[in-house]
């Protein structure tokens, strides 16, 4: 039989059949506190495997001569420091432990943290906080897509760090884009920001103010003046394109829709298209780029292939 902390629990609280009895009180009664060869032990992760050391430092300080000879309340005072071990393990474990968000193709989450900033996740996309997020620091990772209003706190700036960037606030409304393989892009609403590529010092960053935006290609920073709201349009399920190209609207519709889009055409990822949309379907969107853009598509559950 298996002896695991929930047995142990259970034999304390005196709810042990007598089979279960006898497995537990044969592992403490372990010679030199080394397991039986037949007894098995789980350990399902360094955690785990911590605890059961211990345990183990714990039989072999009980004397060769007593083991054979282990009272109840001995046996019980044993099993208490092991499960007491065990949960501060447990809450060492939970208090550094960071916490992640994520979002799965086509969904979008708004979460809100404890220092009251609100995030809405775009599709496909991973936050991760800081095991001291709100009490030392509001650090946050992101890959993938979140628009931020980020509550002020002076003493604290907001930091976001991606595969490629840092982003420092204080308190602001923001876009960015970090999905890999794609440019870092910061789009600022409202307030200040400072954004500079992760690996430099943030001296060599770039300050944003409202209708700016940067972005990391060839390993450069450029900033432009753009219009925000198209940027953070997804929020609302919404999509504005101005002269966007057209192999960009297809990454964003395949994210969108959970679909793969092939285009088979060159001269048709970099033809831009102008429109904008409320929660439109797949098939509207379709209908009308080929109409302006004058291609053709074949279109099955998983891929369109656009020719």
């Amino acid at each position: 039989m298996e002896v695991t902390p929930e047995l142990l629990k259970k034999y304390s609280n005196g709810d042990c059949s007598d089979i279960e009895i006898k497995a537990v009180e044969t592992w403490l009664e372990v010679e030199g506190g080394v397991e039986d060869e037949h007894q098995e032990v789980i350990i399902s992760s360094d955690t785990g495997s911590n605890i059961w050391n211990k345990i183990k430092e714990t039989k072999k300080h009980i004397p060769r001569h007593q083991t054979k000879k282990l009272k109840p309340n001995k046996v019980l005072a044993i099993v208490a420091s092991v499960l007491i071990l065990i949960g501060i393990t447990t809450y060492l474990t939970i208090i550094n432990s960071s916490i992640t968000y994520s979002t799965g193709i086509g969904e979008l989450k708004t979460i809100l943290l404890k220092d009251g900033t609100k995030i809405t996740l775009n599709s496909a996309t991973t936050l991760k906080l800081s095991n001291k997020f709100n009490t030392e620091n509001r650090k946050v990772t992101l890959d993938g897509e979140a628009f931020f209003e980020v509550a002020k706190d002076s003493l604290h700036p907001f930091t976001i760090t991606t595969m490629e960037s840092v982003t420092k606030v204080l308190g602001t409304k923001f876009n960015l884009s970090a999905y890999q393989n794609e440019n870092n892009k910061l789009t600022l609403k409202e307030g200040k920001v400072l954004f500079y590529q992760k690996g430099l010092h943030e001296d060599m960053g770039v300050i944003l103010t409202p209708k700016e935006q940067i972005v990391i290609k060839d390993d450069k920073l450029t900033k432009s003046i753009v219009n925000p709201e198209k940027y953070s349009a997804w929020v609302y399920h919404q999509f504005i394109f101005e002269n966007e190209p057209f192999v960009s609207i297809a990454r964003k519709m395949e994210r969108k829709y959970g679909i793969s889009i092939r285009i088979e055409r060159e001269d048709l990822k970099k033809a831009q298209y102008r429109g904008t949309y409320k929660k439109p379907t797949l098939k509207t969107l379709l209908e009308d780029l080929s109409f302006v853009l004058k291609f053709n598509y074949t279109h099955n559950e998983k891929e369109i292939i656009i020719y």
